[in-house]
């Protein structure tokens, strides 16, 4: 059950959202300045932005979000495939103009970091599943909470 402590306010969302990007930014940066280098902790940074993003703008629980595959993305909407969403049920979820220039940048991400993986999902990872785990995805929520001075 969701409770009102645990659901950002408006406010609380920009904030987190406003250091997201502007942390992404730097890593882009810091990438296009080493590209040969690994530097997992930008790439990390960068894919936050993007899937914390994608969740606030979009709704998607977790782990819908972290098993989209890129063919679930269409024009203006998601597929929600029924094997993964909580109700067992196809969803589609439609979106605006923002959130397609999100995903479209994304995209152009993905294909310059992950262009050497098979896996077609949108947040690829080299574990066992080919994605990332709701728990590293907490993990990593509560990093950025913590970083923006909101609470966990």
């Amino acid at each position: 059950m969701i409770s009102a402590d645990k659901i950002l306010s408006e406010a609380q969302l920009k904030r987190l959202l406003n250091r997201l990007r502007s942390s992404k930014e730097d890593s882009i940066h810091i990438l296009m300045a080493q590209p040969n280098r690994s530097c997992l902790e930008a790439t990390r940074i960068i894919q936050d932005y993007f899937i914390f993003t994608l969740i606030a703008f979009t709704g998607l629980r977790v782990s819908e979000a972290l098993t989209l595959n890129v063919d679930d993305i269409g024009e203006d909407y998601l597929i929600i495939r029924k094997e993964l969403s909580k109700n067992k049920k196809e969803g589609t979820v439609y979106f605006g103009k923002k959130t397609r220039s999100l995903i479209e940048d994304y995209l152009t991400f993905r294909d310059f970091k992950y262009s050497w993986m098979s896996n077609n999902y949108l947040f690829p990872s080299k574990g066992r599943r080919g994605y990332q785990s709701r728990s590293y995805l907490h993990k990593r929520f509560k990093y950025w909470l913590d970083l923006c001075g909101l609470p966990s």
